[in-house]
């Protein structure tokens, strides 16, 4: 049964992909010790020092997911005099993060049918995500979700980080893939509001599904769309944990929180998913072509103009 006092009707599903379709971290930190691990062997250098690294060069670009930082290093520098060589000899260890093994990205319980039955329905899926499109798709195609989504939207990146580019996915995914302005990121509620609007519909009818309680349940409440917490995301393997704390620029409030999440004044989630993905059928209608019904409880934003 619902747990909200009346059963809204939903016409788009906005979806984080990070932690809410599948175990971000455990692939991450199953990636990271590879790369680290081959890097470490070429270079004849501790990986212990080569973690301290990639700490502060990610530190710099606040973002612990991009793996060609790793020719930047000062052990990489020392060792090679030109990128290019540094990249020829350390190709393997770039591949051994953007390539796992089978089975080193598995999907969350409940996804692949809840995402089949809202297809079925004719509810538009988009995903959301701060990662690099092009790392995102990979993820996607790796777990073969591509179909799942009509759109993917991703945040902004640097003009020359390539990886990161549309034009960098080869073949094209078969969604619409779209990148944010710079000025829009989680947990801006004008991120959801653009979102909607280049999708045609009103916060109102927007669910949005993340496992973070401030970048994605604050977000979406805030703009005035229905906000799910996809509990299941925040559990973790303590080791795989530690690995991605290792590297991570996350502050130690933020790595705290993240440990132990608690909903806070404006976090609240409508509805909250323990186990599976599936469990969003028992609090949601989903009715593409239903008329808006009323926006959701103590949301303090509108669509903007």
């Amino acid at each position: 049964m619902s747990s909200l006092p009346h059963t809204p009707s939903i016409r788009l599903v906005i979806t984080d992909l990070d932690n809410t379709l599948y175990d971000w971290v455990a692939w991450y930190a199953g990636a990271l010790q590879a790369m680290v691990e081959r890097a470490s062997a070429v270079l004849d250098c501790p990986a212990e020092q080569l973690l301290d690294e990639l700490e502060d060069a990610y530190a710099l670009r606040a973002s612990v997911e991009e793996p060609r930082a790793l020719l930047e290093l000062p052990s990489v520098r020392r060792r090679f005099a030109e990128r290019q060589h540094a990249g020829e000899a350390l190709g393997p260890a770039l591949d051994a993060f953007v390539h796992p093994p089978a089975g080193a990205l598995r999907a969350y319980p409940g996804v692949r049918r809840t995402l089949a039955r809202l297809r079925e329905l004719g509810v538009p899926v988009v995903g959301h995500t701060e990662a690099t499109a092009a790392n995102a798709v990979r993820r996607l195609r790796l777990l073969g979700l591509e179909s799942a989504l009509v759109a993917l939207f991703a945040g902004h990146r640097r003009a020359d980080d390539g990886d990161a580019l549309p034009g960098a996915i080869s073949p094209a995914p078969p969604f619409s893939l779209q990148q944010l302005g710079p000025e829009l990121a989680k947990p801006d509620p004008g991120t959801v509001h653009e979102i909607c609007r280049r999708m045609g519909i009103a916060p109102a009818q927007v669910l949005y599904i993340g496992d973070n309680l401030e970048r994605d349940v604050g977000m979406a409440r805030r703009a005035g769309a229905w906000a799910v917490w996809a509990r299941f995301g925040t559990r973790h393997d303590p080791q795989d944990w530690q690995r991605l704390v290792r590297v991570t620029h996350w502050s130690e409030e933020e790595i705290r929180r993240a440990e132990n999440p608690t909903p806070r004044a404006g976090d609240i989630p409508h509805a909250t998913l323990e186990h599976d993905l599936a469990e969003v059928f028992e609090h949601f209608a989903f009715e593409p072509e239903s008329a808006p019904d009323g926006a959701p409880e103590d949301s303090s934003c509108r669509e903007s103009a």
